[in-house]
């Protein structure tokens, strides 16, 4: 599979990787239409988890 993606265009891949990215962010977020109360504990850790991604996004490869 990795040899497959390597061998196409930069561009073919920059859209592809795109493409998964939109679909595992739709399929994340359409988990609210099945849920009608978030546990407070869940929602804290939820919250923890994303702000600790964030922290790691602004830092970044230097």
């Amino acid at each position: 599979m990795v040899d497959w993606y390597l061998s196409i265009p930069p561009i073919w891949q920059a859209g592809l990787a795109g493409v998964f990215t939109w679909l595992m962010t739709a399929l994340g977020s359409s988990l609210v239409f099945l849920f009608h109360e978030v546990n407070e504990k869940l929602l804290a850790i939820m919250n923890g988890f994303a702000a600790g991604v964030m922290i790691a996004a602004s830092f970044g490869p230097c």
